[in-house]
């Protein structure tokens, strides 16, 4: 099942101008550490992935609260997970707004399911 398709063919049919990526940038900024920037027309949904290597087919999204950011509670908890464990941090377009967020996550899970990701699990805070 592919959530983010069903949302965006609801949202069409409702009038709402679908979130669709324009571009996606990725580098490695140290050996276990890629940035992936997706661009949309509405803005930039930056994320951290951690030892996702082509072929695995389960992964953890490590999802901001409210406020958005990368590094989570707890002084950098998602940081500390996700250099032990791997996964998928991301910074929200627009955070605190509960729709949009949900949005950038079910897009970048949607990406990574063109990747052959199977499974993701969600770790989050404060919403």
């Amino acid at each position: 099942m592919d959530a983010f398709a069903d949302a965006i063919r609801e949202g069409a049919r409702a009038g709402i101008t679908p979130l669709r990526p324009l571009a996606i940038a990725e580098s490695r900024v140290a050996p276990d550490i890629a940035v992936m920037e997706v661009v949309t027309a509405d803005g930039i949904i930056v994320c951290l992935r951690h030892g996702l290597d082509a072929g695995e087919d389960s992964t953890t999204l490590f999802l901001g609260g409210a406020l958005g950011g990368l590094s989570g509670p707890a002084h950098g908890l998602y940081h500390t997970v996700g250099r032990r464990l791997g996964g998928v941090r991301i910074h929200y377009r627009k955070p605190g707004h509960l729709e949009d967020c949900l949005f950038d996550v079910l897009l970048v899970q949607h990406l990574l399911s063109r990747r052959g990701v199977e499974r993701v699990a969600l770790v989050g805070h404060s919403f």
